[in-house]
């Protein structure tokens, strides 16, 4: 059965000339090259590889990823995304604070095209925290089948998470938030985290991404699950 892209375009307006140059210089040095065969540890791209590993699912712009990579130095992250300007916006952030110690410093690596190329790869308990903030809804009954969050990859997340491990999804859909809780009854293992109202409607961290910014003033509101392996 053919699996469906479960993301947009990859490509929007032209990087801005230094976008450009950036994303040249730097994007080989952070990002991820997985074989085409067999398993492959991602902790060995890390200057510390025995730190706790993260793995953010589309993490648009990057200003979660980002910061959460500033307030836990003493742990490992990896941003999927195949969307080229929001890579280049990351990378642009990356360059502005690291500066010509970017790559021997920094705790990001990057993976610029399908996340399930890569989650399918890596070894067994090796992922700390997965994140997957706002995935794209394909509201549309037809497009359905194209949404991220689907029973297969959610037997991948919990095959590479650590005992203990996290999964955090934020949606700003009503009707994907039902059909992942619904999703997530097939796997009790993972414990979800919420006793109050509160606990599902904070931001993690108290970090608001740009597209949460603009989903609040359209009217909608974010969903923060957070679950617990």
């Amino acid at each position: 059965m053919t699996e469906f892209r479960s993301f947009g375009r990859r490509r929007g307006r032209k990087l801005r000339p230094y976008q450009s140059e950036v994303y040249s210089d730097l994007l080989p040095k952070l990002a991820l090259d997985i074989p085409e065969e067999g398993c492959w540890d991602p902790r060995e791209a890390f200057a510390q590889p025995d730190l706790p590993l993260n793995l953010e699912i589309g993490f648009g712009r990057g200003e979660y990823l980002f910061q959460r990579s500033l307030l836990f130095p003493q742990q490992n992250f990896i941003g999927a995304e195949p969307y080229e300007n929001g890579v280049a916006k990351l990378l642009t952030s990356i360059s502005e604070h690291y500066t010509s110690e970017t790559p021997s410093r920094c705790n990001i690596r990057l993976f610029v095209d399908d996340v399930r190329d890569l989650i399918g790869k890596i070894p067994n308990k090796c992922l700390h925290r997965i994140d997957i903030p706002f995935p794209d809804p394909w509201p549309k009954v037809r497009h359905r089948r194209r949404r991220l969050i689907n029973t297969s990859l959610l037997q991948q997340i919990r095959r590479v998470l650590c005992d203990g491990g996290q999964l955090c999804i934020a949606t700003d859909h009503e009707d994907y938030l039902e059909a992942i809780l619904v999703l997530m009854q097939q796997f009790p293992e993972f414990r979800w985290q919420a006793t109050k109202a509160s606990d599902w409607q904070q931001p993690w961290y108290g970090i608001q991404t740009r597209y949460a910014e603009k989903a609040l003033r359209a009217g909608r509101r974010g969903y923060y699950l957070h679950f617990v392996l």
